[in-house]
């Protein structure tokens, strides 16, 4: 139980004056009782006044190894004839809560920070989130990839599982620039204790001039949110002056932001969680929005995830709609940013050739030439047909949700999409089945199948019911009796 302090002590110096002298006491200042002294004292503090007259309180957070009979029970405020009584209790220092560091392994000069813990929708695997740039900065780097986290609660290795978008693909757009990365569970639990990723909620609207603060390794730092933004992004220390993607959708906001902020969360004044922060706005003037953040809902969307809450609860995906701060003529001008992110190409920058080629390595690459093959007797065969009225290879591997690596949520979109910038062996093999492909010489291995689908799945397609596979091969079975 707590006491107030005594009516006569305002006769004296007041219960905040004294409080103040008691703090420069425990900074080393001097001049106050013996027991005020960071040796002994983790912390004070005076309750904030009340409403009507309620008086507030005073209390001394005793260090660990300090018995508490060590302090008086009492304290006589100077000038005053009645003694404070001292609430004395058990507490910890204080420690700052800011987020783990991350430094990929293939780049540790390369710094960034962690936004928030995330786990899949269907109640699967959690994971740690950052930006893409931070996590796959170029065309070298992907899936696997090992990212190394520091912080006060833990230290450990995390790998990369997903991405959007891909580096260094020009000015194709994206609403996202996010990574997840898998972490053990011993990471995961000393993260979720420690809280200083865990926010109360989801903010759904970003309003203009509101209050929020950027949460980096570094610290906490306060901002205020400004503008609508879109443009390009540039990452200076992987392609310095070229514009990495285009991003949309994102806000611009006033803050004390740096090199190594990427990815760092952005919370409202009750600790909700907005979005993550990605990129400094250079050349703008005082008063003007000089940094980034993309909102929270697309990074979820994307990657069908939920952030966990304090209190070990998973936060409701079914959001209000974010709607960012007032629109301004600032985006238009404020030109590159800095610190930007990862660039993904699409069907649009690709040739036929490179279309087809992604298409066989996203749907078999695991499966060998022959598998691969398999898929492009398939791709050929709906073509000559004109199958759903699509008149060539591009249009039949682009057709709508006909094959499942070009879906916008398919987890190997960015990495496919990223190999036809910097192709891998199987890549290789998929170009070289697209030329007799497009030549119209390929052979045929599937005895005229226009479908198929693997049989790792769970629940065989509508289609499917009915019919018989004319060929297995790889993973896959292969129907020529589907219209």
């Amino acid at each position: 139980m707590t006491l107030p302090i005594p009516h006569s002590a305002a006769r004296g110096l007041s219960p905040w004056q004294e409080f103040k002298r008691l703090g420069h006491c425990l900074a080393g200042r001097g001049g106050g009782p013996d027991w005020a002294v960071s040796e002994a004292l983790n912390a004070l503090w005076l309750t904030l006044p009340g409403p009507g007259h309620a008086l507030p309180r005073l209390h001394v957070a005793v260090r660990d190894g300090v018995p508490l009979s060590a302090l008086p029970a009492r304290w006589t405020l100077p000038g005053t004839a009645e003694a404070l009584p001292l609430v004395r209790v058990r507490a910890p220092r204080a420690c700052l809560q800011s987020a783990p560091e991350l430094r990929p392994r293939a780049r540790p000069a390369l710094v960034g920070s962690a936004t928030a813990l995330l786990r899949a929708q269907d109640g699967g695997r959690s994971y740690l989130l950052t930006c893409a740039h931070v996590a796959v900065p170029d065309l070298l780097r992907g899936f696997g990839d090992e990212v190394d986290l520091s912080h006060a609660s833990a230290t450990g290795r995390c790998s990369v599982v997903d991405w959007r978008p891909a580096p260094q693909a020009g000015t194709e757009h994206s609403a996202v620039d996010a990574a997840l990365l898998s972490l053990d569970p011993q990471t995961l639990l000393a993260l979720q204790t420690d809280g200083g990723l865990l926010p109360s909620g989801l903010a759904g609207r970003a309003l203009a001039d509101q209050a929020v603060s950027m949460r980096s390794h570094r610290g906490d730092f306060p901002g205020q949110l400004k503008v609508y933004w879109s443009g390009p992004v540039d990452l200076p220390g992987v392609t310095p002056g070229v514009a990495d993607y285009f991003l949309d959708r994102a806000i611009g906001y006033c803050c004390s932001s740096r090199s190594g902020d990427s990815g760092a969360a952005v919370w409202d004044t009750s600790d909700r969680l907005l979005g993550m922060h990605l990129a400094g706005i250079d050349g703008v003037g005082s008063g003007e929005p000089n940094a980034i953040y993309g909102p929270i809902a697309p990074v979820l969307e994307a990657f069908r995830v939920r952030p966990w809450l304090r209190g070990g609860q998973l936060a409701d995906v079914e959001m209000p709609a974010i709607v960012p701060a007032r629109p301004s003529n600032l985006a238009a001008v404020a030109g590159v940013t800095r610190a930007g992110s990862a660039p993904t190409v699409s069907s649009t920058t690709l040739s036929d050739r490179e279309v087809v080629a992604c298409t066989l390595w996203g749907e078999a690459r695991n499966q060998g030439e022959r598998g691969m093959r398999a898929v492009a007797s398939v791709i050929a065969n709906r073509w000559h047909s004109h199958y759903r009225r699509r008149q060539s290879a591009r249009e039949v591997c682009l057709d709508p949700w006909q094959f499942s690596c070009w879906l916008k949520n398919d987890p190997n979109l960015p990495r496919m999409l990223a190999v036809a910038r910097q192709p891998d062996a199987p890549y290789q093999q998929a170009l070289a089945l697209a030329d007799p492909l497009l030549q119209g010489t390929l052979q045929d291995i599937t005895q005229g199948a226009r479908h198929y689908f693997a049989v790792t799945l769970r629940k065989p397609p509508a289609w499917a019911a009915g019919k018989s596979p004319c060929a297995v091969i790889g993973d896959h079975l292969f129907f020529n009796d589907v219209d």
